[in-house]
């Protein structure tokens, strides 16, 4: 699909409304927090994750985060993309979070062939849609901080204008 077929639309978010889109976050709840794994070995770009016998290949896609990584399983071209890119709210207002840079992964990922997209929320997606959304990001200046209609599913990124 061609970036000229996207049939965008913007529409702004209510001020106070969470990224799920219901409602403000429940008074009164507290973040769980567990403590990390020991840190083991440090990837980068191109290192290989072998896990029984499948290896992965890590591709790294900051912006989201500055150290978000995905691993592309080379046997069946599936993409674990974590939280740089899945179908629903792609969220650019962290500490650490560069919209520049997420624009850059997505110019990335909108060539890159796979044949599922694994992300750390929300349903896999083909090749198709993460190139629909991952062209949308990288071109479109204005969507970051809105939600977007992208060939009629919907996209919402959140930022705190």
């Amino acid at each position: 699909m061609s970036p000229e077929s996207l049939r965008i639309q913007v529409v702004r978010r209510p001020a106070g409304e969470s990224s799920s889109g219901k409602g403000p976050p429940r008074a009164g709840t507290k973040p769980t927090m567990q403590a990390p794994a020991p840190l083991t070995e440090v990837v980068r770009e191109g290192s290989t994750i072998d896990i029984g016998g499948v290896g992965f290949t890590v591709l790294h896609l900051p912006g989201h985060s500055p150290g978000s990584i995905a691993l592309f399983d080379t046997r069946t071209v599936g993409l674990f993309s974590g939280d740089a890119i899945y179908d629903g709210g792609l969220v650019d207002d962290l500490s650490g979070c560069d919209k520049e840079v997420y624009r850059n992964t997505m110019s990335r990922l909108k060539d890159t062939e796979v044949s599922i997209v694994y992300g750390g929320h929300g349903n896999p997606m083909s090749q198709e849609r993460m190139h629909d959304v991952a062209t949308t990001i990288s071109t479109d200046r204005s969507c970051f901080p809105s939600q977007l209609i992208v060939n009629q599913q919907r996209i919402l990124p959140r930022t705190l204008q």
